[in-house]
């Protein structure tokens, strides 16, 4: 099922769509019940249709998909074109440029490093020495060690050849083009390396702006439209009412706000057990009817029964 989840949330990260087949048995008692679900490569997909959705093919097959046998995951695309809104817009398109600049830059680098060249040159000025003491100054440079004190006897003339990275900053902009594409996702560009990312104080912040705005928004769609596409046939077969959901509560990130839950459940008395219980995940105890009864403290009396006479007598007791 892991996989199974990385595939239809990882197409549809990267593609904008992401295709759910769902397999259905000709006969028998499971005939209009799907059986298995398996994720299409959505690269390959063609939807047939202009203004709707007729059937769906795969690139280099005549096989007919039918849409009710398809799951199709998106996001909103509003190029309105000859059908293309039928097909969600993937994120990376937004954010063509940034990934353009940052393939450029990571380009740049990797030359600036594989062909070097001549870094600069080096002269003497006073033309006093000759050829081999030039190439042993050379070389006692290009072999100086970290802080060393160079000392010559002659006066040296320097020129740079281009420009150093540094001076480039292509390492900078490579920083800022890792955050604006992980800002195309709602990531924490903090969890994927970016150390200048002062927007969090602490990893664990971080982590969870993962599960809260990227996690559970894809969760919660790809949980709704299973709900809608898939369960209807086994609802009707037996009669029953099924919800597919997922518990984040599990998520070591999240046990601090799990304990802050708990802490204020304790302290609600206008709750009853079996409420503690379905708001913490643990789902209803039907064998205990006490667990749907309110336990007020003891401390808690009504206004009415308290025993503390108030003196509501009003005479006058000043002195003449």
């Amino acid at each position: 099922f892991s996989d199974f989840l990385k595939n239809a949330i990882g197409y549809k990260l990267i593609t904008g769509n992401s295709y759910i087949f769902g397999s259905k048995p000709e006969f028998g008692s499971n005939k209009d019940k799907i059986v298995s679900m398996t994720v299409l490569p959505s690269q390959l997909i063609n939807i047939i249709g202009n203004q709707s959705v007729e059937y769906y093919n795969v690139s280099g097959s005549n096989t007919r998909l039918e849409k009710e046998d398809v799951l199709h995951l998106k996001y909103w695309n509003p190029d309105w074109n000859s059908g293309l809104q039928l097909y969600g817009q993937s994120p990376l398109k937004a954010g063509l440029k940034v990934l353009d600049l940052n393939n450029t830059a990571y380009k740049s680098q990797t030359e600036i490093i594989a062909n070097k060249g001549a870094y600069g040159m080096l002269w003497d000025e006073s033309g006093a020495l000759d050829e081999d003491q030039m190439k042993q100054l050379k070389d006692k440079f290009q072999n100086a060690s970290t802080n060393e004190i160079m000392m010559v006897s002659a006066k040296l003339g320097w020129t740079q050849f281009g420009v150093p990275s540094d001076e480039l900053q292509i390492l900078q902009q490579m920083d800022l083009n890792l955050r604006d594409l992980c800002n195309l996702y709602g990531v924490p560009s903090l969890l994927l390396g970016n150390t200048n990312d002062k927007t969090y104080s602490n990893f664990e912040q971080a982590e969870k702006s993962l599960i809260y705005n990227v996690i559970v928004p894809e969760l919660t769609a790809l949980k709704d439209s299973l709900n809608k596409w898939l369960l209807p046939a086994y609802a009707k077969s037996d009669n029953k009412q099924y919800y597919i959901d997922f518990d984040i509560s599990v998520l070591p990130q999240l046990a601090e706000d799990m304990s802050q839950v708990i802490d204020q459940l304790s302290k609600m008395w206008w709750v009853t057990g079996n409420e503690k219980r379905l708001a913490t995940n643990y789902g209803e105890d039907t064998t205990n009817p006490l667990m749907n009864q309110y336990f007020i403290p003891q401390n808690l009396v009504p206004l009415d029964e308290q025993s503390i006479n108030l003196n509501t007598d009003t005479g006058d007791y000043s002195e003449d």
